[in-house]
């Protein structure tokens, strides 16, 4: 398992998950960690500061700049994690 390497403490265990994953489509995390990969810089900064939020991450940008992509990744990852989204 080649894992992505992330700068931020809380980010190590971002794709490992809980269960959920293997029930629902697209949250798989095998896909889900190849997917992480070829996301842009950007991308993978927004990924790690929704998962380093309390409440709430507000992903901003210039139309064009993967905002949508990132959000939906963002969901599935999350439900991978057994979060509610």
């Amino acid at each position: 398992l080649n894992l992505p390497s992330f700068d931020s403490s809380c980010s190590n265990d971002i794709l490992y998950a809980h269960g959920l994953q293997s029930f629902v489509p697209g949250c798989d995390l095998h896909a889900l960690q190849t997917e992480f990969s070829s996301l842009n810089e950007d991308q993978k900064r927004a990924v790690e500061k929704v998962f380093e939020a309390e409440n709430y991450a507000l992903i901003q940008g210039l139309p064009g700049t993967g905002k949508s992509s990132t959000i939906v990744f963002v969901a599935r990852l999350l439900v991978a994690h057994g979060k509610r989204v």
